[in-house]
């Protein structure tokens, strides 16, 4: 693993605050203050093993890794309070997956007939050259590139590295149920297996 995916908890040295965790029972947040600013925050149960320790830059997350039996399962980067980047760890710490975020812009256009009572409330309607309404927006949309750090494998997509766990893991016969938003993505990497949605 990179010097850089290593995470400091150097931070635990600090004066620290502690309060108790709305969703874990017996649970503790401890949050680490330097100069009057959170920097780090862990979250710890009942035993006071931790479950997962983050750094902060400007209250924002930068750096997070997760505990699973006392030892490090996962890290996650982050860029404007958003995960960047996610990776999978095995039992002894090495990389297994490796999760990257990509954004890119995404366009739609929605044709409708003038009679359609549907309408958008928060988009300016246009008329194309048949008379129908037209209503477009823009926005940017997040996919995930996957990397295997064991077979050193990049998948186009977090579609193809679901497939390929599917592949691996579900007895070949069965039926599978992906939701309907999944489907036209996941169903062109398994062009064999039974899928069925509602």
């Amino acid at each position: 693993m990179r010097a850089e995916d290593q995470f400091n908890d150097d931070f635990e040295t600090l004066p620290s605050k502690q309060f108790a965790t709305q969703t874990i029972a017996n649970g503790t947040i401890h949050r680490y203050i330097d100069a009057g600013e959170i920097v780090a925050e862990t979250v710890t149960d009942a035993t006071q093993t931790p479950l997962m320790k983050t750094r902060l830059v400007d209250n924002q997350p930068v750096q997070s890794v997760v505990y699973e039996d006392q030892r490090p399962a996962g890290m996650m980067t982050y860029q404007d309070g958003v995960i960047e980047q996610a990776m999978l760890l095995n039992a002894q710490g090495e990389l297994v997956y490796r999760f990257i975020r990509h954004q890119h812009p995404v366009t739609y256009a929605y044709d409708m007939g003038r009679t359609s009572k549907l309408v958008f409330t928060n988009l300016l309607s246009e008329t194309d050259d048949q008379k129908h309404v037209v209503y477009q927006a823009a926005e940017d949309r997040a996919d995930y590139e996957v990397i295997d750090h064991v077979g050193y494998h990049r998948f186009s997509d977090a579609y193809e590295f679901y497939a390929q766990l599917l592949q691996t893991t579900v007895p070949e016969g069965a039926e599978i149920f992906i939701d309907l938003n999944d489907n036209p993505k996941l169903v062109e990497h398994l062009p064999q297996q039974l899928i069925f949605n509602y």
